[in-house]
């Protein structure tokens, strides 16, 4: 034409009749299996609740993407990356982790490792049960400190202490005589 450039605010306006023609056009929903159909001017605001539209996951490092309706199961029951509190230790994980938190966690519950019986021991307590309440665990005779080299289980221990005892003071008392 003339060649001349045009100035936007001044040589170039937005055509209000135009958009509001083109905004009363009907539409369908883009989304696959959504039966909804209104004007284009709606649609921004339908797709924002649309059950249809496809959304990702909400849950950190999950890159999983599904209908909005599907959205709410996986983030609570499927998602890996969904977070799960230990109901041990309390200590918050990805669902994806938790065996690998059960392999480390020091509240998970255990059996005593020399199969005394004891069951639902805390795995930070299992040194402590192993030392002070197994009975299964060997310990040296409570006499060692007078010359006892036997080695006993800590359930023989108020036995073997007994026999020894009697068996000292038995000697002691033939060599007073």
């Amino acid at each position: 034409m003339d060649r001349n450039n045009l100035k936007r605010g001044k040589d170039i306006f937005p055509d209000k009749a135009a958009e509001r023609k083109i905004l009363s056009f009907f539409i369908k929903c883009p989304s696959k299996g959504c039966q909804w159909t209104s004007e284009l001017r709606s649609k921004e605001s339908h797709l924002a609740s649309c059950s249809f539209k496809v959304v990702p996951c909400t849950n950190k490092s999950c890159e999983m993407t599904m209908p909005r309706k599907h959205l709410r199961e996986h983030m609570t029951n499927k998602c890996k990356w969904r977070i799960l509190h230990c109901r041990h230790c309390n200590v918050s994980h990805p669902a994806c982790k938790k065996e690998a938190h059960q392999g480390d966690c020091k509240r998970f519950p255990l059996n005593c490792p020399q199969n005394c019986g004891a069951r639902a021991i805390a795995r930070e307590e299992i040194p402590s049960h192993i030392e002070k309440d197994c009975p299964l665990t060997i310990i040296s005779c409570p006499l060692a400190q007078i010359g006892c080299t036997a080695k006993v289980r800590s359930r023989n221990n108020a036995k073997m202490a007994n026999k020894l005892y009697l068996l000292v003071l038995l000697k002691f008392s033939r060599i007073a005589e």
